[in-house]
């Protein structure tokens, strides 16, 4: 992981994660991780009746943070 994807990653586990769960108390964390074949992705993870439950990941390769986190909520809403 380069520096800009540390980045990324502490951003999605803190900062932006602190943020989606004032507004969506069910989600129970963001998975941020970079593929082999340096595709960036998220994985939003909900708390349902039944469990934990995602969507497919979205595509955050190359977003800056503010770009990040409009990919990410918009996914949410």
């Amino acid at each position: 992981m380069d520096k800009v994807q540390e980045e990324k990653y502490y951003f999605c586990r803190c900062e932006l994660l602190t943020l989606v769960q004032r507004v969506y108390p069910k989600i129970l964390r963001l998975e941020y991780q970079v593929h082999a074949n340096g595709m960036e992705t998220v994985t939003v993870v909900w708390f349902t009746e039944a469990g934990e439950y995602s969507k497919p990941p979205i595509d955050v390769t190359a977003d800056s943070l503010l770009a990040l986190a409009r990919d990410v909520l918009k996914y949410i809403d």
